[in-house]
């Protein structure tokens, strides 16, 4: 017989959160980007970050969400600025 409930092997098994991002078509026509564009852009701008937190030291020094860089056209924005960006689950995770 086997007791699961103290098996130290077994992993603990964090809540899980979701990110929606939508784009601001608004700010899209603006620039004239392509919903396309932003996502091949964000795509890019979450593998740096991924790069970034690969070797950083300092938890508090995660840039949020919101303030990733996107470059689009040659400039860089936020991503706020360029999505609508929604967090939902289990936050408590994050902190």
């Amino acid at each position: 017989m086997t007791d699961d409930v103290n098996d130290p092997l077994e992993e603990e098994v964090l809540g899980e959160i979701e990110v929606n991002v939508e784009p601001r078509i608004d700010k899209l026509d603006e620039l004239g980007v392509t919903v396309e564009e932003l996502s091949d852009a964000i795509e890019a701008a979450l593998d740096q970050e991924e790069r970034m937190l690969d070797n950083m030291e300092n938890p508090d020094d995660i840039c949020p969400i919101e303030e990733i860089p996107v470059e689009l056209n040659g400039k860089t924005y936020k991503l706020e600025e360029v999505a609508i960006i929604e967090v939902s689950g289990d936050l408590e995770v994050l902190f």
